[in-house]
């Protein structure tokens, strides 16, 4: 699997635990998780405006008893409830400073973790009236609603026509929820499908609205309901579900803006880089962290980089090199010239002159034949120049025609077998013109011995050139593979060549994605291995 799509998969794996942590945390988490805290307050607001009428009724009745019988009519009243209410000291009931500040404002605070128990301060009294409630299903309605309806139904007994109408305005103001009242006939033809559920003992009836929501009826002796509507739980359901589903899309929000963060921090250094780098700070690179997304994108710009500062560079050296090598001919070419314009000058002499600008011209044309050699090659592969070919029988001629034209030197040749009865897939001209001017090299510092080598060392082909002379040093190795660099040439004589060979020849081995390699030969000098691996037809 490539480098980059690990980086692609290690990103989505990040992002989607980015966003799935949040959620799993808002749903399984206990205890003090915020699902539980939201849960919690919201179970709070639900209990404390549906009872909230009742703790204040039940203050009503308890405001004109004295200390001393406050908690013997408090018991009496506590009988007619179906849950357990108790009078208890507010120091005792919650260390907690914003229950305390609330209890003494007139709210109705959950004083138990799991929201089940209801608290409410007495106005007059330094105690506090604790409810304990169940959330339960049908079968507990009774226990849950029994105390509530028991003051409801105290404060309508023997109420009749306006008195009655009043005291229900009243206490839905009081109970913060609606109350109406409704005559029988009425309620039975608004809701015909209603099936009340009626407790013999309790003198009032309930049933379950379209909202699966609990709705109270109180009888009274008019052929009357008092209808009580608690407040709605579908309400804050609903606003629970919208909370959970918001903070599950912010935190989802805050995951992807994280996993973000990262990439555009890497776009802006790409594109800064970028800017800077076109504008000329030809030394700009980017720095990205190994495992970013944009790894790839900033190894690749900076190879780039590299590349083209090189290029420009080796430019630049070019150029002035070239005009060097130019400034010399043409000297002698103007020099020459205006001798034999003026006419004062011997027959011989205007002979030598006419000589001296024959081989100006031929220095210009070699120099200029040896730069465009140079530029092919340092263009990309040319697929189309190689062939299949018995590049070793090349070889062979090649050493051949040296060995014809430099007789004072002995010239040996060794190549593999296998290389003599196969073809190779090269670009056998370019090869060739390598081979040449590493045997220019050799011939031209050797003291009587070159040896060729064309053999396969762990599967890539290798072409060796060494010989007897007095070697290169270490330092200079990177040197002399550039254009235009001499060892020993400082005054850059034309007969000593350009500096142009070895270059050529490290740019046609590049051409075959080879190595050039330059070590200090058995023989005594250099010895200079171009190596490269077989080629295919597609490159």
């Amino acid at each position: 699997m490539s480098g980059n799509r690990l980086i692609m998969i290690k990103a989505l794996l990040k992002l989607c635990l980015l966003g799935m942590i949040p959620l799993i945390f808002l749903v399984i988490s206990d205890g003090y998780g915020p699902l539980r805290a939201i849960s919690d307050k919201v179970n709070e607001e639900i209990f404390s405006n549906v009872y909230l009428g009742t703790f204040r009724q039940l203050e009503q009745k308890l405001d004109g008893v004295s200390d001393e019988d406050l908690r013997l009519r408090f018991e009496e009243l506590a009988e007619k409830f179906g849950m357990e209410i108790r009078l208890r000291e507010l120091n005792e009931l919650t260390s907690s400073e914003s229950k305390i500040r609330r209890l003494n404002q007139g709210e109705v605070v959950s004083v138990a973790g799991d929201g089940n128990v209801l608290a409410y301060k007495l106005g007059r009294h330094d105690l506090v009236v604790t409810m304990a409630i169940d959330e339960t299903p049908t079968q507990d309605v009774y226990r849950s609603a029994s105390g509530s309806l028991f003051l409801v139904k105290m404060e309508l007994e023997n109420l009749r026509g306006s008195d009655l109408e009043r005291k229900v305005a009243d206490l839905a103001e009081l109970y913060g929820f609606r109350i109406e009242l409704v005559s029988v006939d009425e309620f039975h033809t608004r809701s015909p499908d209603i099936k009340l559920n009626t407790f013999s003992d309790a003198g009032w009836s309930w049933y379950r609205d379209e909202d699966d929501n609990e709705v109270f009826v109180v009888p009274t002796g008019e052929l009357q309901y008092v209808v009580l509507y608690p407040l709605q739980a579908a309400l804050y359901l609903t606003f629970l579900i919208v909370t959970v589903i918001a903070i599950f899309f912010l935190a989802l929000a805050i995951g992807v803006s994280l996993w973000l963060w990262p990439l555009w921090r890497d776009h802006k250094k790409l594109t800064r880089s970028a800017l800077a780098f076109g504008a000329g700070q030809l030394d700009t690179r980017v720095e990205i962290k190994s495992g970013s997304f944009a790894a790839d994108i900033g190894r690749s710009f900076n190879q780039m980089a590299d590349n083209v500062q090189q290029l420009i560079s080796a430019n630049q050296q070019l150029t002035n090199a070239v005009a060097h090598d130019l400034r010399t001919p043409l000297a002698r070419l103007r020099f020459a010239n205006e001798i034999l314009d003026s006419g004062d000058c011997t027959p011989e002499e205007a002979t030598r002159y006419r000589s001296t600008i024959n081989n100006s011209i031929d220095a210009l044309d070699y120099l200029i034949n040896q730069t465009l050699l140079h530029s092919r090659y340092t263009r990309s592969t040319d697929i189309k120049q190689f062939k299949h070919t018995e590049f070793a029988r090349t070889v062979l001629a090649e050493v051949e025609q040296f060995d014809f034209e430099y007789g004072d030197l002995e010239f040996q040749t060794k190549i593999d077998e296998s290389l003599l009865t196969n073809t190779q897939f090269v670009d056998d001209k370019a090869l060739v013109r390598a081979l040449s001017n590493l045997l220019n090299n050799a011939a031209r510092h050797a003291k009587s011995f070159v040896k060729v080598s064309y053999f396969m060392a762990q599967d890539r082909y290798c072409l060796r050139v060494e010989d007897d002379g007095h070697g290169i040093d270490e330092k200079d190795v990177d040197r002399i593979m550039q254009p235009y660099a001499q060892l020993g040439n400082d005054q850059r004589d034309h007969n000593n060549g350009l500096g142009l060979g070895l270059a050529i020849v490290y740019q046609i081995t590049k051409w075959h994605k080879g190595k050039v390699t330059v070590e200090k030969s058995d023989l005594g000098r250099a010895r200079f291995s171009i190596c490269w691996s077989p080629i295919s037809l597609h490159g």
